[in-house]
């Protein structure tokens, strides 16, 4: 097991580049002591505790057209866009399986982020302390305006990418000198501003510091890039993204793109194996 940090952004859909990537590392056995997730990154880090090589893009392909696991008619009947109940309990224990027994005994130590509604802050949720995971992860992945916001032990959260989309400096602060960071964006892409700011403030206007955490997500996010960017600078990181155009929506039905997403994340991962390599073995 490597000692160091593996960091997975979200994006929606665009994990399924990031499981190519994983699906690599457990194809050579490779594993880390501390995996960072937020949102799909945080699905994305419970297929890899729990050793489920593939399991990410078959349901993505098999469901990202079944009414029963998003839409429009969900996001009327429940308030979210994804039915959670349906795409984290039944598909795992009903259709396409989702091993409890290895993500339970994993000696991986994973880190969860949701964004705090009252304090705008991320609350970083671990297996080592006892968490629910799967409930952390549907907060974790709970997008604004398109989720409901979830309670868990009486606090509120959502998508824990509005208050730390990279979790790179988190990574650091908890003694990681060494990083692994998968990034669902094109090199060279810069956040900009959020144009639904109006209606986020209406709609969240009970929680001012969580709209206040959406106004300046862009530069939280363009900074946890550049802070990446230097401690790759120093040998102190591998840095992946998709070394092809990143073409697929936060929320995707076209099953061919999201295959080709995978199969890019799957070899960029090949392709990067040796520098992964020398930096955790050195």
């Amino acid at each position: 097991m490597y000692q160091g940090a593996l960091i997975l952004e979200g994006g929606g859909f665009r994990g399924v580049y990031t499981a190519g990537v994983l699906d690599y590392l457990m194809d050579q056995n490779i594993q880390f002591s501390d995996v960072y997730g937020i949102s799909a990154g945080a699905c994305n880090a419970l297929n890899y505790l729990s050793q489920n090589r593939g399991r990410y893009i078959k349901v993505a392909k098999e469901y990202c057209n079944d009414p029963r696991y998003m839409g429009i008619k969900q996001l009327v009947k429940t308030g979210s866009i994804f039915n959670w109940q349906f795409s984290f309990y039944e598909i795992g224990e009903k259709y396409v399986l989702f091993d409890y027994d290895t993500f339970y005994a994993s000696p991986m130590h994973l880190w969860v982020g949701a964004t705090d509604c009252e304090s705008g802050d991320c609350h970083w949720f671990s297996n080592q302390n006892g968490d629910d995971m799967l409930r952390s992860s549907i907060a974790s992945s709970s997008m604004p305006l398109l989720s409901v916001i979830q309670q868990i032990g009486g606090r509120k959260y959502l998508d824990g990418g509005v208050a730390d989309s990279i979790p790179v400096q988190k990574a650091l602060e908890d003694g990681h000198a060494k990083q692994l960071i998968v990034l669902t964006q094109n090199d060279g892409y810069v956040k900009k501003p959020n144009k639904m700011m109006p209606m986020i403030r209406k709609k969240y206007k009970a929680y001012p510091k969580l709209c206040q955490a959406m106004e300046h997500r862009h530069e939280k996010y363009n900074q946890s890039v550049c802070l990446a960017k230097e401690l790759e600078q120093k040998g102190q990181a591998v840095i992946l993204c998709p070394s092809k155009p990143m073409v697929l929506k936060r929320i995707e039905h076209d099953v061919d793109k999201l295959q080709a997403a995978y199969e890019n994340g799957y070899e960029d991962a090949r392709a990067a194996s040796e520098k992964i390599r020398r930096l955790f073995e050195q």
